[in-house]
C-alpha cells in the first residue's frame, strides 16, 4: 500500500468511496468535490497497482492561543470491498506520526462506531458541547428580524468576535464559505437574527418540527426568550439548542470532537464531565463561556 497526496484525476474514484461509506447523492458529492476538495489537502492510500481503496480529507484550520499547526481530518473513508484489510488503520497510524515528525495536531469528529479505535489509537475527547431542547412555553411574541442566508465574511467576523476564549476552533474563510453553501444546499439555516437592536448568527437546521440550533452568537437565554418567534418564522415546535458546555443552562453533554497531538487542551479534556444533565459549575466559573468551541461545520 503506498499513502499520497491526491490529484484531480482521482475525484471519480474518491466520489465513489464517499458514496459508499456516507450514502449521500451524487449532487451532494460534486458539491464538495467543485468547491472544497483540493488535492494537497487529500491523503490517498492506493494499492501497489495505484487503484485508490482509502481517503481523508486534511482541512487546515487554527486553534485560539496556539501557533501550532492544526489539521481536520473529516470524512475518511475505506472503499467497501477493501474494509478489513487495515487500510483504514494504516490511514489513521499515518495522521498520527506527522505529530511525531512535525509537531503537527490533528482534531477530527468521530462516528459513535469509532470512538473505540480512535481513543485506542491515542486521540483524546478534547471538545465538548451541551445540548438541550427548548418548547415554548407560551406565545410571548419577541420582536425580531431575519436576514436570509448571511454571507460567509460577515459569520466568520461574528463568530470570530463571538467565540474567542483561548482553544477554540478558527475556521478559515474557504471552511466557513463552504458550510454555509453546504447547509443551504441541504436546504439549511445560515441566518443572521436582529434582536434588541443587536445582530447574531444562526446555523441550522429544521427536521420534524424540530428547530436544530447546531452554531449561534446567541446564549442560552436570549434563545429561550425568542423561542416562539423562531419557532413561528421556521415552522418548528421545538428547538434542540447546542452550546458550549460553559453556557449556564441544564442540558446533556456530549462529546463533539477528538484530538492527537495538541499542545494545549481546552479546559474540557482537563475536567471532563462525569454525568449529564447538570449545570457544569466548574464551567461556569471560568473566565470565558466559550472555553474550546469547535462547531460550525459541513461536519
Amino acid at each position: 500500500m503506498i499513502l499520497k497526496n491526491a490529484s484531480y484525476d482521482m475525484i471519480p474514484r474518491l466520489s465513489e468511496i464517499w458514496k459508499e461509506c456516507f450514502h449521500d447523492t451524487d449532487e451532494y458529492i460534486n458539491l464538495f468535490m467543485k468547491n472544497r476538495f483540493c488535492p494537497d489537502e487529500t491523503l490517498v492510500l492506493t494499492d501497489n497497482s495505484g487503484i485508490v481503496e482509502g481517503v481523508i480529507y486534511l482541512l487546515p484550520c487554527k486553534i485560539i492561543g496556539s501557533k501550532q499547526k492544526v489539521i481536520y481530518a473529516y470524512a475518511g473513508g475505506v472503499k467497501s470491498e477493501s474494509r478489513g484489510k487495515g487500510y483504514y488503520t494504516a490511514i489513521v497510524d499515518w495522521l498520527r506520526q506527522q505529530y511525531f515528525n512535525t509537531k503537527t495536531a490533528v482534531v477530527l469528529r468521530h462516528t459513535q462506531q469509532l470512538l473505540d479505535f480512535y481513543l485506542i489509537k491515542g486521540f483524546k475527547k478534547t471538545y465538548f458541547s451541551k445540548k438541550t431542547l427548548i418548547i415554548p412555553a407560551n406565545e410571548k411574541r419577541e420582536e425580531i428580524t431575519i436576514y436570509k442566508n448571511i454571507d460567509s465574511i460577515e459569520y466568520e467576523t461574528m463568530r470570530n468576535n463571538y467565540f474567542t476564549a483561548p482553544e477554540t476552533v478558527l475556521w478559515n474563510k474557504e471552511a466557513i464559505n463552504y458550510a454555509l453553501t453546504e447547509n443551504i444546499f441541504c436546504e439549511g439555516i445560515c441566518d443572521k437574527i436582529k434582536y434588541c437592536g443587536i445582530y447574531y448568527i444562526l446555523f441550522g437546521r429544521v427536521k420534524n418540527n424540530i428547530l436544530y440550533i447546531d452554531e449561534t452568537t446567541l446564549n442560552y437565554k436570549q434563545v429561550e426568550n425568542i423561542s416562539y418567534s423562531l419557532c413561528n418564522y421556521y415552522n418548528a415546535s421545538k428547538i434542540e439548542f447546542t452550546s458550549p458546555v460553559t453556557d449556564n443552562f441544564r442540558g446533556e453533554i456530549i462529546v463533539s470532537a477528538l484530538s492527537f497531538g495538541l499542545e494545549t487542551l481546552p479546559l474540557s479534556e482537563k475536567t471532563p464531565p462525569l454525568s449529564y444533565d447538570v449545570e457544569c459549575p466548574s464551567y461556569t466559573k471560568t473566565n470565558s463561556r466559550n472555553e474550546g468551541w469547535i462547531n460550525l461545520m459541513l461536519v
